[in-house]
């Protein structure tokens, strides 16, 4: 299993410390607690989702697409690693890689209205619309 009872307990509550600074405008911080989460349990994608925003929101991008990416390796079929890539590469001015994040996060949700949305304001950001 690789995980025990305590470090599920011990996730938990990192989780929720990540949680609560985020809240609190501390994503730096955030960013290290949602990371002892995925330390903890590798498979937590959910975690490194969160990472990723309070990495992008901590103004550490290149660190926040990593985290990113891992996730949506970790959750293949989860629109949700994919939309959050593509908010990142979007707030950083990569349009085209933005792109391919909300095109992937609409096919594999077609009924996200906000992955719709951003595709569209990708497209428009690249003159294709």
């Amino acid at each position: 299993m690789g995980w025990s009872l305590s470090a599920w307990w011990r996730a938990d509550r990192l989780y929720a410390q990540g949680t609560r600074l985020m809240r609190a405008g501390r994503p730096a911080e955030a960013a290290r607690a949602y990371g002892e989460v995925a330390a903890l349990l590798p498979w937590h994608y959910r975690a490194l989702i969160q990472q990723a925003r309070a990495l992008s929101a901590a103004g550490r991008a290149g660190e926040a697409v990593k985290a990113a990416k891992r996730a949506a390796e970790l959750a293949p079929k989860s629109h949700a690693p994919m939309l959050v890539l593509g908010q990142i590469q979007y707030d950083s001015g990569h349009y085209e890689e933005a792109r391919k994040g909300f095109a992937a996060a609409a096919r594999l949700d077609p009924e996200n209205r906000m992955a719709q949305a951003y595709l569209g304001l990708s497209l428009l950001a690249l003159g294709r619309i």
